[in-house]
């Protein structure tokens, strides 16, 4: 969903170039504002909530065939009016999970809605018992709006979405002249949501980079795929991008058109927020590969089954420079690995040291990677010896955080942000109060999917600091979606109490997460995990605990 609020016209990326530094500047002091109201909030209670997305689906008995509804937002416009904030009044309090409502909000695609509880959850373990229930009863509320030949899917990814008929009422095939914001030969502007985050958004991505976005997921082959397998496209720009043995894809859609499953967690305080992110963020390329649901794109089935790489080439907003930087790297790893094999490392290091190029793997990388993607910082101070990924940061950003009193972990994390261009900007909402507003923190902030995101407090400071955890692939079942909220939001609450430590090199996460996007991953592949997970606890600024040891383990090996 991200940040939805709006005032006057959306400016298009060229007009938003020349406001990128004032929205930069003003957006770190919205956050510091803040971060020092919030920073002593303490005893917050605990609440949680999830946040569903649903495709709707129109099914032609005649012609047998399935196809992505248009009619999203003219059900989403009927739920909102009768639910949204309203479910205390009209709600039938003998509808099991009737009790905790519903909200509804527009998505990316004007085929998909988007869905959490009215009110959040609380510690008990009858709200856990009801969260299925809920779910269920959220989803029946679609089903009022449906026509007889819809249905609603909670579906990570709809396999023919890009196909020529992909759509209800059906469309002709595009070309980049007809979609003026996305260029896609395959995705419409019309399945794109009428709200102008999401337009605007992908004309941004579109225009920073120069060009179309450029996925390409590998086939999987059996004997009747072609060897190599190549698509032809009357799109010059297309034949170009798209690779040999894998299926091509050229629009932001085909990533933020995927629906999902999202958890979001109140902490106490912040340095209980800072430690559940830390945290979790192991567990995210675990939960990748156990929930991974998504091994279909553009009709054919793909050598993944998870979609977190797709969103990431869909949101690439890098520039060609950008994106060079990080093609050289690898070509001088691959080189370096030759080298290695030749001579000793002594003489290597010496040799490439005298010509002023050090290997990869002596050296920190300072490449942009996309604006989607895992994480890659501890907050804590504790963790920090963790952070063994040179991210980028934004500097003058940085000095006014440190400046303002922000510890360095957060501050850090901050300016790692800002180191992005906002996606969205509007007319009505360039000059605005920095002590009472923060849109242009928002701005960046819900512009940079990372597989978990730390959300401060509102700026009215009525909502505490809180975790997304945002990795999961959408179930088809409401009993599925429920079980994996579930088993987040326990996981937070037994490390919490048992004092677990699941912490590891950030670049061992970084690996893990490529591993995850593989085929088949939760049963194929192995991770790095620590070896003892017991005992977090903080004295005198230090873990308390056993000397730490990583392990390669297999998901089925796991236990607590």
């Amino acid at each position: 969903m991200g940040f939805l609020d709006f005032n006057g016209e959306p400016l298009p990326f060229k007009e938003i170039r020349a406001h990128i530094d004032h929205v930069k500047r003003h957006g770190v002091l919205q956050f510091l504002n803040i971060y020092r109201r919030g920073k002593e909030r303490n005893n917050d209670e605990f609440k949680w909530g999830d946040e569903i997305e649903y495709s709707v689906v129109h099914f032609d008995e005649k012609e047998k065939r399935a196809r992505l509804s248009l009619r999203a937002e003219e059900i989403l416009a009927a739920l909102q009016e009768k639910y949204n904030d309203a479910d205390t009044k009209i709600c039938d309090s003998k509808l099991p999970g009737a009790s905790w409502g519903s909200h509804w909000n527009p998505e990316f695609s004007s085929f998909c809605l988007e869905n959490s509880p009215g009110k959040p959850y609380h510690g008990g373990l009858e709200h856990l018992a009801k969260v299925e229930a809920n779910m269920r009863y959220r989803r029946e509320q679609i089903k009022e709006f449906l026509n007889p030949d819809e249905m609603v899917l909670s579906l990570t990814g709809f396999p023919r979405l890009g196909c020529p008929d992909f759509l209800h009422p059906l469309t002709a095939v595009p070309n980049p002249i007809e979609n003026p914001v996305s260029g896609s030969i395959f995705y419409p502007d019309a399945a794109l949501s009428c709200h102008p985050r999401f337009p605007g958004m992908t004309e941004s991505i579109r225009e920073r980079r120069v060009c179309k976005v450029e996925i390409n997921v590998p086939i999987f082959k059996d004997v009747n795929t072609e060897s190599p397998f190549v698509e032809v496209f009357k799109d010059n720009e297309s034949n170009t991008a798209a690779k040999p043995d894998h299926v091509y894809m050229d629009a932001t859609g085909f990533g933020l058109g995927q629906t999902c499953l999202q958890c979001t967690i109140q902490a106490k305080n912040l340095d209980e927020a800072k430690l559940l992110y830390d945290q979790l963020a192991p567990w995210c390329p675990i939960m990748i590969a156990l929930s991974a649901a998504s091994p279909f794109y553009r009709g054919f089935i793909t050598d993944t089954d998870t979609r977190w790489g797709v969103i990431s080439a869909s949101c690439d907003d890098r520039n060609a420079t950008e994106r060079q930087v990080l093609k050289i790297l690898r070509y001088r790893l691959i080189r370096i690995q030759i080298y290695e094999y030749v001579f000793s490392r002594a003489l290597l290091f010496a040799a490439l040291f005298m010509c002023n190029n050090i290997p990869l793997y002596m050296r920190r990388s300072t490449d942009l990677k996309p604006r989607h993607g895992p994480m890659e910082l501890y907050l804590s101070p504790q963790y920090q010896k963790y952070n063994d990924i040179n991210a980028k940061m934004n500097k003058e950003a940085k000095h006014t955080l440190l400046k303002g009193g922000v510890e360095e972990g957060l501050a850090n994390h901050i300016a790692h942000l800002w180191v992005r261009d906002p996606l969205n900007l509007y007319s009505g909402r360039i000059n605005i109060d920095d002590e009472t507003e923060a849109d242009h923190f928002e701005y960046i902030q819900s512009t940079v999917w990372y597989s978990l995101r730390f959300k401060p407090p509102t700026p009215d400071n009525t909502i505490g600091w809180r975790i997304e955890f945002r990795v999961l692939d959408g179930q088809l079942t409401d009993f599925e979606n429920a079980a994996y909220i579930v088993f987040v939001v326990l996981l937070t609450r037994v490390i919490l109490a048992q004092h677990l430590d699941f912490t590891i090199p950030m670049s061992h996460i970084t690996t893990n997460m490529q591993r995850a996007q593989k085929k088949n991953a939760i049963l194929s592949e192995i991770f790095y995990s620590r070896k003892c997970i017991k005992n977090n606890k903080v004295e005198n600024g230090k873990i308390k605990g056993m000397k730490t040891v990583y392990v390669f383990i297999n998901i089925r090996q796991m236990r607590l």
